[in-house]
Order: structure tokens, then sequence, then C-alpha cells
């Protein structure tokens, strides 16, 4: 019997490392993702619209469903953080619906951001809703006594909530544990709640995933943001930012540079906080931006991640005007001799 013990051995062996490298953990290791040169991937319908002179830089999180190794890995990793499942996806929620969701959630605020790029521009664009939709209410989360899927959240603290866009700024400017008075409609009737967020990654959040019901953005100009499977709401700012910039010709915002940020933005035009912001700031740094825009609330978690050394300017925003005033007040820095070329959209093909 004993070679069979000795045989056993090796097999076991075999068998633990593979589930290293094969058996998930409810756990995501995020680390800094794909860059997005929206000067390319960003069309306008315009025949007046003109080439930008520099880049605006779509900064995302690279997220991946851990296992062991991937968790050895990414504590070895300065690049890499491991975060827990219930901080990336609500609990109770599939994560290949709530990653379809993030996509199409990604496509409704870029047409937000081009009504705000838009409308700054002197071409008048709006957006409206109905409120927000809960899709989702995550079970043991601060909104699942009081809130249920198919609520529609039409007013918080007695401002009225068109779209989801607004219902996220509300929360996420409010300290986490201080209540919220959320009225929502609810089977023909209002219904009247107190809820209070908890701080998840650093922004207040209530456990809910919200769509606006019937969103309506009229757009003077046929607007497309190429994405791929990119999802989430945080490129709001930049896609304002490269849409007012394409449709001005008397007006070179980016003026050479290559600009990076992220935060969502709302109707008004106002920025909102999003997690993960330092590996957004690695990205940027890695691909030569000079100047970064960080909502208010990430600024020091944002220079915190600047790798030493690093040139890249942060610079905190509380809306679309801030960060078109910092742009138009900075000087930029002395041109090249000759001009970089222009990145290529990588999702160009599907266009």
């Amino acid at each position: 019997m004993r070679w069979l013990r000795v045989g056993f051995l090796p097999v076991s062996m075999m068998i633990l490392v593979a589930a290293a490298f094969l058996v998930p953990l409810p756990a995501y290791v995020e680390q800094p993702g794909r860059v997005v040169p929206l000067a390319a991937c960003t069309a306008v319908d315009d025949p007046r619209s003109t080439p930008v002179n520099g880049d605006y830089l779509l900064t995302t999180i690279n997220v991946l469903q851990a296992t062991v190794a991937d968790a050895v890995t990414a504590a070895f990793d300065g690049d890499a953080s491991l975060t827990p499942r219930r901080d990336v996806i609500p609990p109770g929620l599939d994560a290949g619906v709530y990653f379809h969701e993030q996509r199409q959630l990604f496509q409704s605020t870029a047409q937000i951001a081009a009504a705000v790029g838009l409308d700054a521009a002197g071409k008048p664009a709006s957006v409206s809703g109905d409120g927000a939709l809960l899709l989702h209410v995550a079970p043991g989360s601060p909104a699942a006594e009081s809130l249920a899927q198919g609520d529609v959240i039409v007013r918080v603290d007695g401002r009225p909530i068109g779209t989801e866009v607004e219902l996220r700024h509300v929360i996420q400017s409010t300290p986490a544990g201080e209540p919220l008075t959320i009225e929502v409609q609810r089977e023909g009737r209002t219904v009247t709640v107190e809820v209070a967020a908890t701080e998840v990654e650093g922004t207040p959040q209530i456990g809910v995933v919200p769509q606006t019901l019937n969103q309506r953005v009229t757009l003077p100009l046929e607007v497309d943001v190429l994405s791929g499977p990119i999802g989430g709401p945080s490129a709001g700012l930049m896609v304002a930012l490269a849409v007012y910039d394409k449709v001005l010709p008397d007006v070179d915002l980016a003026a050479g540079r290559v600009v990076a940020g992220t935060g969502t933005i709302d109707a008004t035009g106002r920025v909102g906080t999003i997690s993960g912001v330092g590996h957004k700031v690695i990205a940027a740094h890695r691909r030569g931006a000079e100047v970064f825009f960080a909502p208010v609330a990430t600024v020091e978690a944002a220079r915190a991640a600047l790798p030493d050394g690093s040139q890249l300017q942060i610079v905190p925003v509380e809306s679309f005007n801030d960060a078109r005033r910092a742009l138009l007040d900075v000087a930029p820095a002395p041109a090249a001799e000759s001009p970089q070329p222009q990145r290529e959209c990588p999702y160009a093909s599907q266009s």
C-alpha cells in the first residue's frame, strides 16, 4: 500500500495546483485597464466639427475574478488590488447580468455627457427621465429593509430625481451614515423611506442598481462613442469634454495636451465620484497624460497613486465647467516641433 500513498502524493499536488489556477474565489483582482483615446473614438455628425488637437483619455479598471494564484500574484503586484465580490457586484446579482447592465449604463451615460458638451458649446440639448428604476436591491444592504426591486425613486431629500445619474450624485455627495429621505413610486402609490448609505471603497452607496426610467436625450447632432466592452458611468466627464472640443472649431481646449480623468456626469454638468481612481491614475501616467481630472472626493487617493517622479497634474473638479475652465486657464506646455499623430480608436471596426 505504500506505493499507493507515494503515488497519491504527486496526484494530490497536481490537483491542488490546478485548483489554485482554476477555482474562482469570491473576490476580484482590480488593476489599471485599457485607455481609450476619445478624440478618435468619439464621432460627431457635424461637418463643422474639427479634430482634437491633443487627446482625451478614457481610463478604465481591469476587473478579473480571482483564483488563489491571482490573489497571490496581486499581493506582490503594486498595481493590483484584491477586492471582495460584494464590493464589485451587488450581492445576489449574477455577474453576467451586472456587467451587461454596466455596458448599457456606459451608453446611456455617454448620451448624457454628449448633451452636456453640446449644450455648453451653444448647441441646445436636453436630458430627462421619469425617475430611477431599481433593477436590483442587494440583500443585507442599507436599502434592503425599505426599498425593493421595481421601486422608482423620484425624490431624495426634497430634490427631484429624473435619472439614475442624479440619484448616484445625491447618494455619493451625502456623507455615509447620514439618513436620506427617499420618495418612491411603488405599485401606483407613493412611499417615503429613510436610508443611510455605507461607504464602499471610499464611495457612499446604498446597495441598489438603478436605471433611468424612460430616459429621453435630445441632441441637435448625432454623437457616437465607441467603447467596446467597457461599462459603467465614470467616462461621463471625459466624453463631455471631447464632444465640446470637437464641435467648437474656434476653441482649442486640449491645446496639444493629453488630458485624462474620470467622473460621472449628470444633466447639469455636476461631476460625481467613482471608485478605483488610483488604478486610473496609473493608467493615465503610463499613457503620457499631462492632466488628470478627479472628482473632489477622490483627489487625495489620486495623488497618493502617482508614481514617483510623475509629472501628471491632478486637478480636482466638481463640474464640467471646472474642467473646462482649468484647461482654458492653464497654459499648455510648449508644443513639440512635430505633433504626435492622433491615436486610432481600438473599436473603430465596430462602427
